[in-house]
């Protein structure tokens, strides 16, 4: 093989080189921006670029339809913001966007038909595409199980049995399981009660059944189906043998066909618009997108908790058809506007100013009537007493009825949590009060002790000889504070 590379590299067979396919500027550009330039933090930009086309031009609207037909041609990562972006688009091109789910589930279809180990890439990434369209609300349930029966089923006419020879499903062939798996995993999580979760349940069982038929599966598909059945129903307890899987199949047959007649009946009760669901959500930026963590599963997690309310949303009929009305946008005249905002402006200036000076009105309740003949130490020590004996606390509740206001004794266990705190608040309120007391005492004692020091300096007299004429009767003078030297 190396010498006829070698002899093919130096003599190239005489043919015709590859041509390259010719590609129109908006193709070229829709393209880039779609399968290069999408990313978590552009996906607005881009959607908002995508709505700037003239949507109008037939040819435009046919290279986006062949776009966003093609989701293994994006990131296998960026698989949901693709979904986002078609999901953002229904609001405005409802017709667009069933056309491209059309075309992905006849992919699908081809891509069973062909069985090219060469594609399984792309079908992965296109049923991928169809479970991420459900989680954005863009499918309803019966299109998801339907494209899984049909994956399962295709080529048998029928249930699989084992030992019948299928030509685009041999029995070593576990790609089938795989497609399985990547549904499952991506909007599995959603089918968790109603008629879905219903659903669910009898597909597990024939799906169960489905793996059993095939030969010896290898580990790594052995690990992928238990992975799928623990995230699913992790209560679910797997068959080890094909009789086991068989008799399990036979019951959710029997199970289904009792409950199918109450399922059709409340189906339509459970059910709920989708469109109108889009038109509370509106754009791009009310729609959780979807895997926006490192961690998947975490993020996978986040949105099945989110969305335990709006399950019933994902059941609606998909036959219904919803008319969007939008309403052309008024222009508003800049002069008018500044006008308004002026008189806006002195109309809230004048309220303040004039209730500036408007006083307020006091809350006025009048306290409950107590009898003025009952002394407060008797009646303390008789509510203590009682307390003692009857092990509870009485309470006065203040009531009103129309205008007159009543008080009524009630009495609660002295160990209860609002007596407990109670009386633990009054001990605070005495304890804080003494100590306020105490303060004031100390002040008072204080300051008494202060004045009776000052009134109490001794008084020194000036020892003088005793004179004769009018100096004899002269009265000694008190040495006042301001002659000492202090």
């Amino acid at each position: 093989m190396l010498i006829d590379n070698a002899v093919y590299y130096v003599d190239p067979p005489e043919r015709p080189a590859i041509e390259r396919k010719e590609r129109t500027p908006m193709e070229l550009f829709v393209r880039k921006l779609v399968y290069s330039d999408l990313t978590k933090k552009n996906y607005g930009k881009i959607l908002k670029q995508i709505r700037r086309f003239h949507w109008e031009e037939a040819d435009v609207v046919f290279i986006l339809e062949k776009v966003f037909s093609k989701p293994g041609k994006v990131k296998y990562g960026n698989i949901h913001l693709l979904g986002i972006l078609l999901s953002a688009l229904n609001r405005y091109h409802s017709e667009f966007v069933v056309k491209v789910i059309d075309n992905v589930i006849e992919s699908v279809c081809v891509g069973l038909e062909q069985n090219d180990f060469r594609f399984f890439q792309r079908r992965i990434a296109e049923v991928k595409y169809l479970g991420e369209l459900y989680n954005y609300r863009m499918l309803e349930h019966p299109v998801i199980f339907d494209s899984m029966y049909k994956i399962m089923t295709f080529g048998y006419g029928g249930p699989p049995v084992p030992g019948r020879l299928n030509p685009f499903d041999p029995p070593d062939d576990f790609f089938r399981i795989r497609l399985i798996a990547t549904v499952l995993e991506t909007c599995g999580v959603f089918f968790n009660r109603g008629v879905a979760g219903k659903k669910l349940d009898y597909f597990l069982a024939f799906f169960q059944y489905y793996v059993h038929t095939k030969s010896s599966l290898p580990m790594e598909m052995e690990f992928i189906v238990q992975d799928i059945f623990a995230l699913t129903r992790p209560q679910w307890k797997l068959a080890s043998t094909l009789e086991e899987a068989t008799k399990a199949f036979q019951l959710a047959i029997a199970q289904d066909q009792k409950t199918s007649g109450a399922d059709r009946a409340l189906e339509p009760d459970e059910a709920t618009s989708v469109a109108s669901s889009e038109d509370e959500n509106g754009d791009v930026d009310d729609i959780e997108p979807y895997g926006d963590g490192e961690d998947e599963t975490a993020s996978e997690d986040d949105e099945a908790e989110q969305d335990d309310e709006d399950d019933s949303a994902h059941e609606s009929d998909f036959n219904d058809e919803t008319l969007v009305v939008t309403r052309q946008e008024e222009t508003i005249d800049p002069y008018d506007e500044a006008e308004f905002e002026r008189e806006y402006a002195r109309m809230m200036s004048e309220s303040l100013e004039s209730r500036k000076f408007e006083r307020k009105q006091l809350f006025d309740v009048p306290l409950p009537v107590r009898p003025k003949n009952r002394d407060v130490a008797a009646l303390t020590a008789q509510g203590d007493d009682s307390n003692a004996t009857s092990n509870t606390m009485a309470f006065s509740l203040l009531t009103r009825r129309g205008n007159r206001q009543q008080t009524r004794t009630v009495e609660l266990p002295s160990d209860s949590t609002f007596a407990i705190a109670m009386k633990t608040q009054q001990q605070a309120e005495r304890e804080e009060q003494q100590r306020i007391k105490n303060l004031v005492l100390n002040y008072d004692l204080q300051h008494s002790e202060d004045q009776e020091g000052h009134d109490r300096l001794p008084t020194f007299h000036h020892n003088r000889t005793d004179r004769t004429g009018k100096d004899r009767g002269q009265r000694v003078r008190k040495l006042q504070l301001s002659d000492v030297d202090w």
